[in-house]
């Protein structure tokens, strides 16, 4: 090599040096750019923006019936499950006759595998008979072990809404889970008859249909888990806490709980007139704080024509999980976070199923805004942006 040959191999080299340099900057100031967390949003310095839509029908064997999506992210792979109908309903279950299916995506949501069986009715001897659906799935590292909880219900109704545990012992959710032989682990009202025991109760004694369990994390070998309950007599709709350390064994008192209901009418009466309390939940965690996205409504937990369905985002400081009613519960700004863009009376749960996405320091939202009174919606997807104004823009 000549001297020629050096000078130019060395400049060659600073220039991929620089542009490599240059090509980590730009990597950097992405990341630094997207690791605003949910208290920048709170103070006003972030927002959140829609990027994009989930559409199953789009997707390998597209079903406009999947719905009630919930996700889960491992290894910057996104696995959504979801609810859907089974045509060939049996004669005990005219209505509720749905399985659970997944499906992953390698790019954050704009395309997604086709579908498969998670949990099929009948999987269990009790409990799933009809209908398996509204839940969450959780990933335990420690035992390498997918846990799926979730609402499920019975032939004939028996027993009324239950929650059912299903697991897989591989590290990706997609394939059929082995169904708990303890199913239903959580019998209608059996968690909420000992939250709202007593005279001094802090909730309506009748409050049954445990739902929508949410697992929000494990800690000290237990699982932390949310569900809804409602009371059909006040029309009252509560959220519930209780730790479990295998889904057989639950404790709904003490050890950090609420010792009460975690969310209800006191969180959206003062902002929605009417509201009868909040359905299913989303959990996130910061540094300081836990932020909680719940859905509100008035009327009733039922689906109504001209019924108000909202979601307001709460937050307490971290480690504390106050009893509804705790003045350790904020409100985001006094205004619910997402509203339904359908104005139309007859349309009803217009926005649900709202849910905290987290992807390495990326945090979103997903959720279903129904456009009008068939089966049609969009599943928006928000992203957390640096930057205040709007707190969330819509395409």
């Amino acid at each position: 090599m000549n001297f020629i040959q050096k000078i130019s191999g060395l400049k060659l080299a600073g220039w991929l040096g620089a542009g490599l340099l240059l090509i980590g900057i730009m990597n950097a100031l992405h990341e630094s750019a997207s690791a605003v967390t949910v208290d920048d949003f709170w103070r006003g310095t972030a927002h959140f923006e829609q990027v994009g839509e989930i559409d199953w029908v789009t997707a390998p064997h597209g079903n406009t019936a999947e719905s009630s999506s919930w996700f889960s992210v491992r290894s910057n792979i996104w696995y959504a499950f979801n609810r859907v109908g089974i045509p060939d309903s049996q004669a005990g279950c005219p209505s509720t006759h749905m399985r659970i299916v997944v499906r992953e995506s390698r790019d954050q949501g704009r395309n997604w595998s086709g579908p498969e069986v998670a949990a099929e009715p009948g999987d269990s001897v009790n409990g799933d008979g009809c209908a398996i659906l509204d839940g969450s799935a959780f990933f335990d590292d420690m035992t390498g072990t997918w846990h799926l909880l979730a609402q499920c219900s019975d032939v004939g109704n028996q027993g009324g809404w239950a929650m059912c545990h299903y697991s897989r012992k591989n590290q990706s959710p997609k394939g059929r889970f082995a169904p708990d032989p303890g199913n239903p682990v959580v019998k209608g009202g059996s968690l909420w008859a000992r939250l709202c025991n007593g005279a001094q109760s802090p909730c309506p004694a009748t409050t049954v249909d445990e739902g929508t369990p949410e697992i929000v994390a494990k800690e000290r070998g237990r699982f932390l888990v949310t569900f809804h309950g409602y009371d059909y007599a006040s029309k009252t709709a509560l959220r519930g806490m209780a730790y479990t350390p295998d889904f057989q064994r639950w404790n709904v008192k003490g050890g950090g709980l609420p010792d009460g209901p975690l969310l209800g009418p006191a969180e959206c009466v003062r902002h929605t007139p009417h509201c009868v309390g909040v359905g299913q939940a989303s959990t996130l965690f910061t540094q300081k704080y836990v932020y909680v996205l719940a859905e509100s409504m008035d009327k009733s937990l039922e689906c109504l024509p001209g019924q108000q369905w909202l979601f307001y985002l709460h937050r307490a400081p971290k480690g504390e999980f106050p009893r509804s009613g705790s003045k350790l519960w904020e409100t985001y700004a006094g205004s619910p976070l997402l509203t339904p863009s359908s104005n139309d009376p007859q349309t009803t749960c217009k926005v649900t199923y709202a849910r905290w996405i987290r992807d390495g320091s990326s945090t979103y939202i997903v959720y279903e805004d129904r456009i009008t009174k068939s089966i049609y919606l969009k599943r928006r997807l928000l992203k957390l942006m640096p930057g205040g104004g709007v707190p969330i823009r819509l395409m």
